[in-house]
């Protein structure tokens, strides 16, 4: 299923340069880090459930979604503390 791993990166490269062409003039070249973020969490969500569809493997999703949301709200505090400028 190889193949199903090039649909994944197509969809990838496509999503980064549609989005650079469209927002690259409007808001600067910071946005190229949060269109490459988007486009390899979309490749990821692609490969989860087609890999979940074609090769199941029991992840304990609550476990990780609950590190992800814990990351997120401490990336949050450390970026209030140290007064980080995200643009």
């Amino acid at each position: 299923r190889t193949r199903v791993g090039t649909y994944i990166s197509w969809a990838g490269a496509i999503i980064t340069i549609v989005l650079n062409f469209a927002l690259l003039k409007t808001y600067g070249f910071m946005v190229s880090a949060w269109v490459t973020l988007a486009a390899y969490f979309t490749m990821m969500v692609l490969s989860y459930f087609l890999g979940q569809k074609y090769y199941p493997i029991p992840y304990r999703m609550k476990k990780i979604v609950s590190f992800i949301i814990l990351l997120g709200i401490f990336t949050y505090i450390i970026s209030g503390i140290f007064n980080y400028n995200f643009w």
